[in-house]
């Protein structure tokens, strides 16, 4: 873990608990979100902008949609089975997207109507992973089809 990870995670995390509040139950119906991130690396391109928590309590499938820029199926990989949110407690989410080598894995905390947070691409090999600001605003899951 880096120094400017530790930073942005401590950063965020005092943002988030200033004004946070539990997190929506998901055991009755799927939540979407439009996420934003923010950045420098180039990969942010390549990031999901609709998010679809499925139906749980504690965990649950997850789903996502494909940037128009990544046209080269980047995102595609983590579509898959193995793609889970889980509850770390009343105020803190994590979704977790992998294909075994690679994960993207997004840490958040709800704040009014949204999530924010950031996201790391955890590569499997090399010491680069990029971390990003996410703003994820709750949609009607209508718009995930």
């Amino acid at each position: 873990m880096t120094l400017r990870f530790v930073a942005l995670v401590v950063a965020i995390g005092a943002g988030a608990c200033s004004s946070s509040t539990t997190l929506p139950l998901f055991a009755d119906s799927d939540v979407c979100y439009q996420a934003q991130y923010r950045g420098v690396d180039v990969e942010r391109a390549y990031m999901p902008p609709v998010l679809a928590l499925r139906r749980g309590q504690s965990t649950g499938a997850l789903d996502s949609k494909p940037a128009a820029a990544d046209t080269g199926k980047f995102w595609a990989m983590f579509q898959n089975r193995e793609a889970r949110w889980f509850r770390e407690d009343d105020d803190s989410l994590e979704l977790r997207f992998t294909n075994d080598f690679t994960s993207v894995i997004y840490y958040l905390r709800p704040q009014r109507d949204r999530l924010i947070g950031i996201a790391v691409i955890n590569y499997d090999f090399g010491e680069h992973y990029p971390q990003f600001v996410v703003e994820a605003t709750k949609i009607d899951c209508s718009l995930f089809k």
